[in-house]
């Protein structure tokens, strides 16, 4: 069970943060409001956690609870679950998340033309999704310096694929077959649990785990395929895409379950499929350097 910061996290079931915020306590991931300690509990299965002992008092919400110094009252919890739905400063001067907008207003009869069912009139439980600081993982790529992207001694992180690109030892990811790609690591998969982040390529068909600084160099290269969308994306994310809330994707289709780890992906509302996976999956690594 992980226990979150206040303001670095939107307080959505299934959230999650770094994999290295795990233990018996806040220590180091908590923050302090007003004088007191607070901490928010939102993985899925989190009414089963135990609060730290510095945080014993437990208020239990819909989609998070929080662990509260015994000197705090309900308010005080109320407010700090409030400070974790709408945390301050995000990405792009994006405005906070409202608690009273949440969860995404989707009008409950808006279908996507690829679906046979609308949107529900209440959204489905979001996928846990690798967050940090208000953001999720998968957006860290546009944190790294274009000008400092160095492939490493191995040849990790090099562009592959063109005419004048060193032959890649390991997979060539190409954002479209016979394109261009970025030469990542060989055990490559849809589970990101802490190895690398999703990108999206092949326009939307495929999507794989890759470190954040392979991800970047195929965006400062803008080599095509690749999604270099900057999150929070604007209800643009067309089926097969990750995400991690339901406004990420096109009106109609839910931030849903797959096959994969650590992200969401845009779908009809009718699969919310535990064995989705990319469309192209027996050809999305099939791309030799």
């Amino acid at each position: 069970m992980r226990y979150l910061t206040l303001i670095s996290v939107l307080a959505l079931s299934g959230c999650v943060v770094d994999e290295s915020a795990r233990g018996p306590s806040c220590a180091g991931e908590s923050v302090v409001q007003s004088g007191l300690e607070f901490c928010v509990i939102i993985e899925k299965g989190f009414l089963m956690a135990v609060c730290p002992p510095e945080a014993p008092e437990r208020h239990e919400f819909d989609d998070a609870l929080v662990c509260a110094p015994a000197e705090a009252d309900a308010e005080d919890a109320a407010v700090a679950r409030a400070e974790a739905v709408a945390p301050e400063g995000r990405p792009d001067g994006a405005p906070p998340i409202s608690p009273d907008a949440w969860p995404p207003p989707f009008n409950g009869l808006t279908r996507h033309d690829a679906c046979s069912s609308p949107f529900p009139e209440g959204p489905p439980p979001l996928p846990m999704t690798r967050m940090v600081d208000g953001r999720p993982r998968f957006d860290e790529w546009r944190d790294l310096d274009c000008d400092a992207l160095r492939p490493d001694e191995r040849g990790l992180g090099a562009p592959c694929g063109g005419p004048d690109d060193a032959e890649c030892e390991h997979i060539c990811l190409r954002g479209r077959p016979g394109g261009r790609g970025v030469c990542t690591y060989g055990d490559i998969d849809i589970w990101c649990d802490g190895e690398g982040e999703v990108v999206s390529y092949w326009d939307g068909d495929c999507w794989m785990c890759m470190p954040s600084a392979h991800h970047a160099m195929a965006c400062c290269l803008e080599l095509e395929g690749f999604d270099c969308r900057a999150w929070p994306f604007p209800s643009d994310g067309r089926p097969g895409t990750p995400c991690a809330i339901h406004e990420d994707c096109e009106p109609g289709l839910v931030c849903g379950a797959h096959r994969g780890s650590g992200y969401g992906i845009c779908q009809c509302p009718e699969l919310d499929d535990p064995d989705l996976a990319p469309a192209a999956e027996g050809q999305c690594l099939d791309a030799p350097g």
